[in-house]
């Protein structure tokens, strides 16, 4: 049960993430698939730099993963990583 493998702290963070809009929004294109962030930004109207916070935020409550590809940075929705 991945309920009791996720501790306090974990579940704390994903909460977290998941009271924003725009990261639930960002989750969401990405059940879609993997997209590069400024693809995902590409859909806010927000300054990439904004963006690529609130990616790092859904990054450290492990619900994406991110890879980097030379200068591209490639997002995936991971929510058990």
């Amino acid at each position: 049960n991945i309920m009791n493998a996720l501790t306090s702290q974990d579940l704390d963070l994903a909460f977290h993430a998941l009271s924003h809009a725009t990261r639930r929004a960002l989750l969401d294109r990405l059940a879609d698939g993997e997209a590069r962030v400024t693809d995902l930004a590409a859909g806010f109207d927000l300054a990439l730099n904004t963006v690529s916070k609130h990616v790092r935020t859904l990054e450290e409550a492990r619900l994406v993963r991110r890879r980097v590809a030379g200068r591209e940075h490639w997002v995936s929705a991971d929510p058990y990583a």
